[in-house]
């Protein structure tokens, strides 16, 4: 979300700008996982596809963050309490 393309004066692009959705999104939920948590989610739900790691271990890094987020249907799953 932080890398987002911004022209300077001679028209060149370099990623040191934050576009305005991300940081409304950003501000709005600020627990939000970001780019890093999201790449080690993706490797460790890879990792369980393969078999490599127990339900448990994607589990367990996704609690933390869903137990932020007020949505009934989330709080309500038997595999996150």
């Amino acid at each position: 979300m932080e890398r987002v393309r911004v022209y300077g004066d001679g028209g060149m692009a370099s990623k040191t700008g934050v576009g305005i959705f991300a940081r409304a999104l950003l501000d709005r939920f600020p627990l939000l996982p970001v780019e890093k948590d999201k790449a080690e989610l993706l490797t460790v739900i890879g990792d369980y596809h393969k078999n490599l790691v127990p339900l448990v271990v994607p589990l367990t890094l996704l609690k933390p963050h869903l137990t932020r987020i007020p949505v009934p249907y989330i709080q309500e799953q038997v595999y996150l309490s």
